[in-house]
């Protein structure tokens, strides 16, 4: 018994320390999953990490699979008093966005201001209906490629749950950059000197309605390229994230 009770003492104490120990350690690393997203079709995931007391540097990733939006209406052919008729829209999205935090409080807890760029790529098909010169009824398909740079600033706030659970919240943000728009037919059929002549009609209308847009475009018997390049302002926010902290 003189010797049980030496050995319990030593056995509380060093329970003690090490349950301070463990108390005073902070998790260094985050994951999360953003459940906002995923009701828009999105699955958005990031990776935070401390590097000092205040700051960390994220990496974030969000990709939507291929899905079809069904049809997305006609576009009047005036030549043909016809309509060309969009059948369905299909596109996909992955996104990276690396940014930085500054932290109010500290890292990785409460309300943090967010340098952020994006680099993002929207491949898309269209699939649609149009009357040739002959008036007969071809469906084909026209695809392309949206390719976005942007850089913007964001804050929100880091709610504490536990030592290993938080909810980190987009409350909002504001970016600005570069699109390159791609677009590229190629026809299932040749396209007759008339059919070439409306694209290219079409596409001087378009610069006229949109003169501050500069086109690149090609267009012969076996369809058509178009490329142009504009500058965007976008939103980011309103964003719930789910955070696993270790």
């Amino acid at each position: 018994m003189k010797k049980f009770i030496p050995l319990l003492l030593a056995v509380f104490v060093s329970t003690k320390l090490f349950a301070q120990a463990d108390s005073n350690h902070q998790a260094q690393n985050g994951i999360k999953i953003n459940t906002s997203s995923l009701l828009l079709g999105h699955v958005a995931l990031q990776y935070e990490r401390i590097i000092g007391k205040h700051f960390t540097a994220c990496m974030g990733l969000r990709v939507r699979p291929n899905i079809n939006l069904a049809g997305a209406g006609s576009l009047d052919n005036q030549n043909n008093n016809t309509d060309v008729i969009f059948t369905d829209v299909r596109y996909s999205s992955l996104a990276i966005t690396p940014e930085v935090r500054y932290y109010v409080k500290e890292a990785m807890r409460g309300f943090y201001i967010a340098p952020y760029f994006r680099l993002r790529r929207t491949p898309f098909e269209v699939g649609f209906q149009y009357r040739d010169a002959a008036n007969n009824l071809r469906t084909d398909v026209f695809g392309g490629n949206i390719n976005a740079m942007v850089g913007g600033l964001m804050i929100g706030t880091n709610v504490y749950i536990s030592s290993n659970i938080s909810l980190d919240v987009f409350i909002i943000g504001g970016h600005f950059g570069s699109n390159v728009f791609k677009l590229d037919w190629n026809a299932s059929q040749p396209l007759s000197q008339s059919e070439q002549s409306e694209f290219i009609q079409r596409f001087q209308n378009f610069e006229e309605d949109f003169p501050t847009v500069k086109l690149d475009y090609n267009v012969n018997s076996s369809g058509f390229n178009m490329d142009t390049q504009f500058s965007t302002i976008g939103l980011r926010g309103l964003g719930l994230n789910f955070v696993y902290k270790f």
